[in-house]
């Protein structure tokens, strides 16, 4: 009988460990969820700024030959593309860009400690998935 409870218990050891790599898989893909959530939202804040960047080129490019004083000739001031273009729309983009590789990089990670459950062929589709997030951080 000794051997026959053993046998028991290593199956229920299994069966273990089996459940608990079940629920560390479904706490990965939530976290999965909620990244991508977070990542649609920050592409779609990403978008709108670029439009807005674009409008206020397309104002700054103008110029106005009726237009007269002090601070304009024949356009806008400097600051326009110092300060709104090239700073803070460029810096709030960029910022923007950075995080959104950063869920990437999260989201890739949780996705990788899935397939890695799976053997051999989970650990190079988590290579490969390893590159195409590198790929499309490239993109963004």
């Amino acid at each position: 009988m000794g051997l026959l409870e053993d046998l028991k218990g290593r199956i229920q050891q299994y069966q273990a460990t089996i459940e608990d790599d079940r629920q560390r898989i479904e706490e990965y893909n939530q976290k999965i969820t909620e990244i991508d959530r977070i990542y649609q939202a920050m592409k779609s804040e990403k978008e709108q700024l670029v439009d807005e960047k674009r409008a206020v080129q397309t104002l700054a490019d103008q110029t106005y030959d009726n237009w007269t004083g002090d601070l304009y000739s024949n356009g806008y001031a400097p600051k326009v593309e110092e300060d709104i273009l090239n700073g803070s729309f460029r810096a709030t983009i960029h910022a923007i860009d950075e995080n959104m590789d950063a869920l990437n990089d999260a989201k890739t990670r949780f996705e990788n400690k899935i397939s890695r459950t799976e053997g051999i062929i989970g650990t190079l589709e988590a290579g490969i998935n390893s590159l195409w997030n590198e790929v499309e951080n490239l993109m963004n």
